[in-house]
């Protein structure tokens, strides 16, 4: 397997995606969310760039199924979008909220990155409480690219230790991987004992801290709890 890394979904756009599985990582939070409103019973999600697109998305889909669950899902810079029904957090996404419910969702960076990664044969979900189960769904694919959705444009500790992880089950269960160079750097710091830590202290997580979300920052740093493996057809993830 050849797999590549990219830093952010500014990165991303550079790769030549033909014949290539994406995998598109936001561990703080919009992957997580993901995984987690799926794997509690959420219809599907949809994933867009601009509020007003998600808001016109939601008000398309009532008015199309006036009997379907719809909700608006959505932060910027980590806060409730106004008028929205949820927030980025994982732990609003509980199963009597979202169960059978379709969710039109943007965020500043995550949403962003699965709409770039809609060039790709391919799109998968991950964060870091997937990252075994999405290694083991893509091991027999030839190209993949790890598209880290980044802050601001920038690298993102959190994303880059979702990538090592994934790169390390991936080695575990005995893939030959070619690894272009930031993809060898994501796995030659590779630590459980200290990549928590490390995400407390990044930019992202000490904003998070600084919101009073710590009980997020817990909930996406869990590694390998959970076997949703969800896809993205470039409409919605399910």
């Amino acid at each position: 397997m050849r797999i590549e890394v990219a830093a952010s979904s500014v990165d991303a756009v550079l790769y030549d995606m033909k014949d290539t599985v994406a995998v598109v990582i936001d561990v703080l939070r919009a992957t997580t969310v993901i995984t987690t409103a799926l794997e509690n019973g959420a219809a599907a999600c949809y994933p867009v760039t601009e509020v007003e697109e998600a808001k016109t998305l939601a008000d398309a889909m009532k008015a199309e199924h006036p009997g379907r669950k719809v909700l608006l899902s959505g932060e910027r810079g980590a806060l409730l979008i106004p008028g929205f029904d949820l927030a980025n957090s994982p732990l609003e996404f509980t199963p009597d909220i979202v169960t059978d419910a379709h969710i039109a969702m943007t965020t500043s960076n995550g949403t962003r990155a699965l709409v770039v990664a809609r060039a790709a044969e391919k799109v998968y979900v991950a964060c870091l409480r997937n990252a075994a189960a999405v290694a083991n769904a893509i091991k027999h694919y030839e190209k993949v690219l790890l598209v880290c959705s980044g802050t601001a444009d920038h690298a993102d500790i959190s994303d880059s230790m979702a990538a090592a992880v994934i790169i390390h089950e991936l080695i575990n269960l005995g893939i030959p991987l070619q690894m272009g160079d930031l993809a060898m750097m994501c796995h030659s710091f590779y630590d459980p004992d200290t990549f928590e830590q490390r995400i407390r202290n990044s930019f992202h997580g000490q904003r998070l801290l600084a919101l009073g979300l710590e009980d997020d920052l817990d909930y996406c740093c869990k590694v390998n709890v959970s076997n949703i493996v969800a896809t993205y057809d470039g409409s919605r993830v399910k």
